[in-house]
């Protein structure tokens, strides 16, 4: 049996049980230090698994083409695919709603806690369902049986058993979030965009209210959806904005009975789109931020080794 078998092997001994990652927390620029929403958690695991989860993940590509299940419109974790690849696709969407003179309404969804947040059940279901069967008790006994703690400064946390989520921190865990993900609702009506756990739907039309209805009823589908599988919208923190050089504004659209707010600009794979698409936001964005770096700069913070 060669290496690579052998450490496939040993994710099935029962020596591999009780997984414990290392939760270290990354404070993001900018961010208040008060609010635990502000800090974005990593796991951090030991060598070998690293090294377990990059074969597997190598063994999936080479007898799985990630073209077969990835959809489309996911434009993350893919080779030859990028958030420029991605913010191009959604310019030329908007540009040409704008030289049709037609409305381009679009709704960009703020998923909850999107990998932290997958429901192991399900997940398991579709590992089923997608990948070769041999996969299945592997994959299983890699999300099973995990625990984590929690370090900051000085300071550990008791360990605590982890019952959903896929790791952040190592590459499976995003290819286990896109397969979970694969089967989102599309719509021949409206546009689909998604760049890992950033999703924007955008409809077209030259009446503002149709426009409005095509993206309401993909927003139907995609809330069964989300019910099904256990995965939750911050409507307060997502946005609806109507691209359009005529006078007028598209009808409100809502999300599990809850209206999205209407918004001048709105910021997606960094970069600032107004409503009718000026630049003028994103400009005044890099120029700031240019002249920040310049007045001022503090080395980042170091992270501890755990």
């Amino acid at each position: 049996m060669n290496i690579e078998l052998l450490l496939l092997h040993t994710t099935h001994s029962k020596t591999n049980k009780q997984v414990t990652s290392h939760i270290q927390l990354i404070l993001p620029t900018f961010s208040h230090l008060h609010f635990a929403y502000s800090y974005r958690p990593i796991s951090l695991l030991p060598i070998i698994s690293k090294v377990r989860v990059k074969l597997i993940l190598k063994r999936i590509n080479k007898d799985m083409n990630p073209h077969d299940w990835i959809p489309h419109h996911q434009f993350g974790f893919r080779q030859a695919h990028s958030t420029v690849q991605q913010c191009h696709r959604i310019t030329d969407t908007i540009n040409k709603a704008l030289e049709d003179q037609e409305y381009c309404t679009a709704l960009f969804l703020d998923v909850s806690q999107a990998f932290d947040k997958v429901w192991h059940p399900g997940l398991l279901f579709k590992i089923k369902q997608t990948l070769p069967s041999g996969y299945y008790n592997l994959l299983k006994s890699y999300l099973q049986d995990r625990h984590f703690v929690t370090k900051f400064n000085n300071e550990t946390s008791s360990r605590f058993p982890k019952h959903s989520g896929v790791p952040q921190g190592n590459i499976l865990g995003p290819l286990l979030y896109t397969l979970y993900t694969s089967d989102l609702p599309t719509s021949r009506k409206t546009i689909l965009s998604t760049f890992a756990d950033d999703s924007a739907i955008f409809a077209n039309h030259s009446d503002p209210t149709t426009t409005s209805l095509n993206l309401q009823d993909h927003l139907y589908n995609i809330e069964k959806w989300l019910q099904k599988w256990k995965m939750k919208v911050n409507e307060t923190k997502s946005s609806h904005i109507a691209f359009t050089l005529p006078k007028g504004q598209c009808p409100p659209v809502c999300i599990n009975q809850t209206v999205i707010r209407d918004v001048e600009t709105v910021k997606y794979l960094g970069l600032h789109f107004d409503r009718r698409l000026t630049w003028k936001e994103h400009f005044f964005f890099l120029q700031c931020h240019h002249m920040s770096s310049q007045t001022s700069w503090s080395p980042p913070p170091a992270v501890a080794e755990v």
